[in-house]
Parts: structure tokens; C-alpha cells; sequence
């Protein structure tokens, strides 16, 4: 049996050509419905729809029915064997008696990873906070000399970089009281194994409503920079959303897990402008404002090329329509904004704010 938990059809063919039995994917293509034994349907338009539920939908057809699974239910977790532990505390006993955090200094792509001088501030914060520091990953040479000359007076941290296998990862994590990292690998490792995170995501760019960790102890930090976001992360060299990445922030993130003050419901919420079609503007910038949202509120009768320039350039990836019908009006706006930010925004009917509390409950809900 094989899952196709990307939609990409690489993977139908490899599975197919791999003479696997049954072949369960996403019917997003003609060669996925061609290839996979089995398909499902999705919407991955709609990027509120965390990734695991899509996910999980591919156990339908292996269950024969629709799976309505809790969040708790789906919730991944992961233990770490005795065995790969002893390993670690061979090399590293220090690790065995001592309290620890652990930072994540680099990422995969260099417009996910915040620059070496934030990646400084952190560990010399935390270093100062608790009783050591265990540094994970694979920094390049100006990261590696940033953090070499800025640490040499911190005794209290353990510079573990480019030194440990995937069970190391696993191991370190496990034992850590907090993780700080960036969107990748490791943050899900420690979601998984319900270690108390802070997750930097690039604003946007990268969809924490999809891809955020999945745990009820992920504080997410964003950018805050106003780039139009149509760059791919991998290879984009401009600086000026790292910069926008402001060290305060972080600490605060850092500070409220210190606390046990749990992440706010909407948290995922913040690295968008919510847009609301409204002849009510007040009521709608009171709700999102005491939930700390940003908000762009726009009368209906605002003509077609003004919002269009509007919510282009606040970036609008999501529009609630008060009470209005999603006419042609807004379909063109939809085409037009798509030609200018990263998705097609999503335009969502809601009956007032009580409607309106439903549907973001439901789908911006901490997990």
C-alpha cells in the first residue's frame, strides 16, 4: 500500500512503476487519476485547510468512509528509543544531567532563515535565561563566524552543529525544555514530540494555516516586511524581510512559553491582512483589532479597479463578504489580486460576527 501524501504525480509514477498494490493520492491531476489505484479529492486552494487533514482524507478509501477525526485524534507524536538516547549521552554526557534548550541557527532556504545577527540575539538571550544552549543544524561559513566570535564568552553553550544523525535530532529534541527554530523539519520533530516551540515563519510567502506545527504549544513569529511576496524562498537574495524580523518579537514569544501563557487561537491568523466587504466597518476593525488581526475594511459600493488596488497592496489573501453575494464583481477582483500576490485570495460569505467567529474558530483554531 502506498499513501501519496504530496500531490505531485513524481510520486504516482514512482508507485506505479514500483508495482505497489493498492496507490491512494490526491486527484489534483489527469496522471494521479490515471496512476493511483485510488484518488481523492481536495482543495488545495483553500489555504486555510491545514495539511494533515488533507492528509488523513487519504485514509478514506482504505476505510471505506469519510474519516471525521478529531484534532486531537490526528495529532502527531512521536517517542524516542532508550537506545538512540544512550547512544547521544556516549558522546555528549553533558546532555544526560543538564537542563537545556535548543536552537535551530539556520534553514533549508535562505529567505526562511532569519539572518546570523537575530539568530545571535536569540541564543545570547536564552543563554542568559537558562542553563544551556544546544545549537542544531547545518549554518554556512558566515553564519558559523557570526556565532563563533558572538559566543565566546557564553560557556553555557553547546554548539552541536553539523555533528548529529536524524536519531540525534530526535534525541536532543526530546529532552529539550523549549525549541526556536524556523518553518522546517526540526520544528515539526519537536511539535511532534510536545516540546514547547517558537516557529519563525516568512510572512505569507510561507502558509502557516497549512504548514504551521501541529501542537497546542507552537508560538509562530512572522515577518513583517511588505515585499508582494511572488518570490520563491530558495532563491530570492533581498535581505528586507529577514530584516523586518525584529528581535523583540521573538523574545516575547520566547518569554510567554518562559511564562505558560498559551498560544493565542488566532495566532495563526496574524501574518495576513483580513479583508471584509461591510457597510459596517467599525464593528468588523473592533473584532479584529481586540484579537490582534490586521484588518482592511472596504465598502461594496467601492468600484472594481479600487478594490482591486486595495487589496493588492496590503497583500489580502482573504475576504470576508458581510451579507454579500459573491458576484462577478468579486470573481474579477479574485482574478485580478491573483496576478499580484502568491495565491488566488479566498473569498468566504459570512452572516455578521457571529457567523464570522464560526468559520475562523473552525479554521484558524490553535490545533
Amino acid at each position: 500500500m502506498f499513501f501519496g501524501l504530496w500531490e505531485k504525480r513524481r510520486y504516482a509514477f514512482l508507485s506505479f512503476f514500483a508495482k505497489v498494490p493498492m496507490r491512494i493520492g490526491y486527484s489534483v491531476s489527469l496522471w494521479n487519476r490515471i496512476l493511483y489505484t485510488h484518488v481523492v479529492p481536495v482543495d488545495f486552494s483553500f489555504f486555510f485547510t491545514h495539511q494533515i487533514r488533507h492528509n488523513v482524507a487519504l485514509l478514506n478509501p482504505f476505510l471505506q468512509k469519510d474519516t471525521e477525526l478529531s484534532d486531537a485524534a490526528v495529532a502527531p507524536y512521536i517517542g524516542c528509543p532508550s537506545a538512540w538516547r544512550t547512544d547521544l549521552y556516549v558522546r555528549y554526557p553533558l546532555l544526560r544531567d543538564v537542563s537545556y534548550v535548543s536552537v535551530q541557527v539556520d534553514g533549508s532556504a535562505m529567505q526562511k532563515t532569519w539572518l546570523p545577527e537575530t539568530a545571535l540575539a536569540v541564543v545570547r538571550y536564552l543563554a542568559k535565561k537558562y542553563d544551556y544552549v544546544v545549537l542544531l543544524g547545518i549554518p554556512n561559513e558566515e553564519r558559523r563566524a557570526v556565532l563563533s566570535v558572538g559566543l565566546s564568552d557564553c560557556s553555557n553553550v553547546l554548539d552541536l552543529t553539523n555533528r548529529l544523525s536524524l536519531p540525534d535530532v530526535v534525541s536532543v529534541l526530546s529532552r529539550s525544555s523549549l525549541f526556536v527554530g524556523l518553518d522546517s523539519g526540526f520544528a515539526h520533530l519537536a511539535a511532534a514530540l510536545r516540546v514547547p516551540s517558537v516557529v519563525y515563519f516568512l510572512n505569507r510567502t510561507q502558509n502557516a494555516l497549512r504548514w504551521a506545527p501541529w501542537g497546542s504549544a507552537v508560538h509562530l513569529v512572522f515577518s513583517r516586511h511588505t515585499c508582494p511576496d511572488r518570490c520563491v524562498p530558495s532563491v530570492c537574495e533581498k535581505r528586507t524581510c529577514r530584516e523586518m524580523l525584529l528581535f523583540d518579537e521573538l523574545r516575547s514569544a520566547i518569554d510567554r512559553v518562559f511564562a505558560g501563557v498559551s498560544p493565542s487561537p488566532y495566532e495563526r491568523l496574524r501574518q495576513l491582512t483580513v479583508g471584509v466587504i461591510s457597510r459596517n466597518p467599525e464593528v468588523w476593525y473592533s473584532f479584529f483589532s481586540s484579537r490582534d488581526v490586521s484588518c482592511l475594511v472596504l465598502s461594496p459600493d467601492l468600484k472594481v479597479k479600487d478594490m482591486f488596488h486595495q487589496l493588492s497592496e496590503r497583500n489580502v489573501m482573504f475576504v470576508l463578504l458581510d451579507n454579500e453575494h459573491y458576484g462577478f464583481s468579486y470573481r474579477l477582483v479574485r482574478v485580478l489580486v491573483s496576478n499580484q500576490v502568491m495565491w488566488p485570495p479566498v473569498f468566504v460569505r459570512v452572516n455578521g460576527i457571529s457567523d464570522a467567529l464560526r468559520f475562523l474558530q473552525s479554521y484558524a483554531g490553535c490545533f
